[in-house]
């Protein structure tokens, strides 16, 4: 009897211990969810200031991703902002007897607005072309003829692609990209046409290169076609046309 006893005290902590871990298990996805749903709710703009003077950063917001000033995701708590392209910067100023609204990039002013300032919406959009760095700090200042000040800032990574330095590299390998041919030798009756010139060959050696081809040989007596010319050097031998040629032409020689 004791032997059963002991066995079924065994068993019912066993089903307690059960019971609980059950119980955890499904808790879990509820803990879960109640863990994550802060980095849900949606994030307010950024204001800072006084009671007597306040700057409320409406755009761009903390943790969103801005692409050619369109609001693409986001915002969410704690993340980077981020920024293609150019970005407007929207701010709400509230106060009386403003004096000035600055808006500076990493301590630098782009903007300044001290003529006329009244309390409301201030834009500024900026697109710099070339940026050395990709990490700023956006800040926005604010003072009154009281003497009260109020700043608010949003940190963003920006960047954008910019063609210019590629076009600047393709113009320097273009020479060596286009399919080109150099000849040499003796020509009869060269003509310059609308697309390159024409001319009988006398007997000329040739070679045409590309970016996937290469080839070389001569033509004997035979009339060509070939593209605009590059670079061209011919020496009249004879008044019947006959000449002694020494070119670089665009295209390749079939």
């Amino acid at each position: 009897m004791s032997v059963r006893k002991e066995t079924t005290v065994k068993k019912t902590q066993h089903n307690c211990i059960y019971a609980v871990l059950l119980s955890l298990i499904l808790l879990l996805p509820a803990l879960s969810v109640q863990a994550a749903s802060p980095s849900l709710s949606p994030v307010l703009p950024r204001t800072a200031g006084s009671s007597n003077l306040t700057i409320t950063i409406i755009k761009p917001l903390a943790g969103a991703t801005y692409i050619q000033n369109k609001l693409i995701s986001g915002p969410t708590v704690n993340k980077t902002t981020f920024v293609y392209g150019q970005i407007t910067i929207q701010v709400w100023v509230n106060g009386t007897n403003l004096s000035s609204v600055l808006f500076k990039m990493d301590n630098k002013t782009i903007k300044a607005f001290t003529s006329n300032v009244t309390a409301g919406l201030f834009n500024y959009t900026w697109g710099p072309l070339i940026q050395l760095t990709p990490r700023h700090t956006i800040t926005v200042f604010a003072n009154d003829t009281l003497g009260n000040n109020a700043s608010a800032s949003v940190d963003i990574v920006k960047w954008r692609f910019h063609a210019l330095p590629i076009v600047i590299v393709a113009a320097a390998m273009m020479p060596s990209i286009l399919p080109r041919t150099t000849i040499h030798g003796f020509v009869f009756n060269i003509h310059k046409q609308r697309f390159g010139y024409t001319f009988f060959a006398i007997y000329v050696h040739y070679k045409s290169t590309s970016l996937l081809k290469k080839q070389a040989g001569s033509i004997i007596l035979k009339r060509v076609h070939v593209g605009p010319s590059i670079s061209m050097h011919m020496f009249n031998i004879s008044p019947l046309r006959l000449a002694r040629i020494s070119a670089t032409f665009l295209g390749m020689f079939k």
